[in-house]
Parts: structure tokens; sequence; C-alpha cells
């Protein structure tokens, strides 16, 4: 894609630039875009109110509260089991009757905090990072879970 002019810029909800050897930036791998480029990649009419980044991740958080991930997702840190790289941004379903207030992402694990204000946390728990209660297990974590 050819980078935006300002005129692109100024019309953008969003846009990313920087290292994406996973997809992390929600467009087509590469090892970095060096210009912002629009993020239009997520549904038509989702207006971006958040992002978090991870190592090789990325979390975005619509203004009407829900979840979409991309990136890398060998330890369930995108929200879901499979496939283990998430190279075009996915709405997350296991959150979609929920409304999300905030999004966070670590190396290789997630958290998001809803309108009630529970505190749901997926990814890696190496070291008890997701609160689960227990360290190890060595990634997998899977869906959005509390």
């Amino acid at each position: 894609r050819a980078p935006m002019d300002d005129a692109q810029r100024a019309e953008a909800d969003a846009y990313v630039c920087g290292a994406n050897e996973s997809g992390q930036l929600a467009v087509p791998p590469a090892d970095a875009l060096l210009a912002p480029l629009s993020l239009s990649s997520l549904s038509a009419g989702v207006r971006v109110a958040q992002v978090a980044l991870g190592f090789c991740h990325s979390l975005w958080r619509s203004d009407e509260g829900q979840v979409y991930a991309a990136g890398d997702n060998a330890s369930g840190q995108c929200g879901v089991h499979q496939p283990d790289v998430l190279a075009a941004p996915l709405r997350l379903e296991a959150l979609a009757t929920k409304t999300v207030s905030w999004v966070a992402a670590g190396f290789s694990h997630s958290a998001v905090v809803t309108s009630d204000g529970a505190l749901l946390t997926f990814g890696s728990s190496d070291y008890g990072q997701c609160g689960h209660g227990e360290a190890g297990g060595g990634g997998g974590g899977g869906g959005a879970a509390g």
C-alpha cells in the first residue's frame, strides 16, 4: 500500500506503522511499515476508541465496546484458540455479549475490563501474569476467559 497523504490521515479513524512480522498491525505481515497506513481492515463503520500493543499482537476496542485482535496468537493472547497467527483482525466473538471498556496487551497475554467491572485475561500465564491462580503451563491459554 502507498503511504497516506494528509487528506487521508484526516479522514482515518486510525493508522498504523512499525514492526509487523506477525501481522500485529492488522495488515498483511511485513518486516516493517515505515510510513503510516490507514487501518481500513476492521469492519466497515467500526470506530477505534483504544489500541493496546503487545510484543507481536494487538487489540483494538471499538467505540461500541467490541474487541478485535491481530498478530501472534501462539499462546492464545489474541483471545482465540486457533490459528497461531491472525493475519487479519478478528472480532472476539467470546466477548460479543459484553461491552468492553478497556483493553491491555502484554508480551504474550492480554486483559480486558468490561463495563460491569469484570477483568478477563487470556494468553500465556507462565509466571502467573493472567492471575488464574497458577503459574506455568507454557502458553496455549486459548479463548477469552476470566
